[in-house]
């Protein structure tokens, strides 16, 4: 490193200055290519910006060493970069988005189904017999809801209680509580209908 102060005899510029324009053009260069495409957000949390300015090196040398390997791809047409980078996005996130789509409460929601029908090419209900992702179950399959509910028997009991729970029947999916459920979460078969 230069340490002394000695000026240039051609441009009148400190040494230093110059040993920096020579050495230093690839940090500019790759700071102007992480500000064209970036997953920078505002954030007041110094580790979340750490961890943005990873992904966009990472995904810039990603496009390097590719574009090195594969001259011909992405680095002939205007913005094969941009092109190179949805296309790592896309095969990052396909794979929750074929488990998601293997999930009933996610596909019934209509714009989402259409979302994930448009990414993946194909209807919904052919992939659940063809993905070898694992079922999860709805939370209220599992006889717990979200929602806090009076308790249906013992409201229909002679007391008209009105306990809070938010257990509920997997059989017939209305609240019930601890005391008229069984281990299983079902409701012990009273059904009294108005």
């Amino acid at each position: 490193m230069p340490c002394d102060n000695t000026i240039s005899d051609v441009k009148q510029k400190p040494n230093i200055i110059l040993f920096y324009n020579n050495t230093k053009g690839g940090v500019d260069v790759m700071d102007h290519m992480l500000g064209q495409y970036t997953t920078k957000r505002k954030t007041n949390r110094w580790p979340l910006a750490v961890f943005y300015n990873m992904i966009d090196i990472s995904a810039l040398a990603a496009y390097i060493v590719y574009s090195e390997n594969n001259p011909s791809r992405f680095t002939c047409r205007k913005g094969g970069r941009r092109l190179f980078l949805e296309e790592l996005a896309e095969q990052l996130c396909m794979p929750t988005i074929l488990k998601r789509s293997s999930i009933p409460r996610v596909v019934s929601y209509f714009p989402t189904k259409n979302a994930i029908e448009c990414i993946i090419g194909k209807p919904i209900h052919s992939l659940k017999s063809s993905t070898s992702v694992d079922f999860i179950p709805d939370e209220d399959d599992r006889g717990h809801s979200t929602i806090k509910g009076a308790c249906y028997m013992c409201y229909h009991e002679e007391s008209k209680r009105k306990r809070s729970t938010r257990k509920i029947c997997v059989q017939c999916k209305k609240p019930i509580c601890v005391e008229h459920s069984k281990t299983q979460t079902k409701c012990n078969g009273f059904v009294k209908t108005d």
